[in-house]
């Protein structure tokens, strides 16, 4: 991703999941002209990345709506980083906590 490009890219997460792309696109683009909006879930976890057609627009958008309450849920904006994920935010496919299995001690093996 050039610099120019991750200049206009933003990382939307913790969307109800009620939430549709064009609802999405409908609410950032009363901020500024949105160019590509990709949608999805993680875990559970809706997000999405919403990209603009100028930085200004962007910046615009992430002072404005970061910390916005959208379906009693308040959303976390961020610029997205050259791994496609927004900062601070790993989206790497990990299982959840209820699912990881712990290995057994050999001390419980022993029964």
């Amino acid at each position: 991703m050039d610099d120019d490009h991750a200049q206009r890219v933003l990382y939307v997460g913790n969307l109800d999941g009620r939430a549709t792309e064009s609802f999405v696109v409908g609410l950032f683009s009363k901020i500024g002209k949105v160019t590509n909006c990709s949608l999805g879930t993680t875990n559970g976890s809706t997000h999405c990345f919403i990209e603009f057609e100028d930085t200004p627009a962007a910046t615009l958008a992430q002072e404005t709506m970061n910390g916005r309450t959208i379906f009693d849920k308040k959303l976390k904006v961020d610029w997205a980083t050259r791994n496609g994920v927004g900062v601070g935010v790993s989206m790497k496919r990990q299982p959840s906590r209820k699912c990881r299995r712990r290995k057994k001690r050999r001390s419980e093996e022993r029964v």
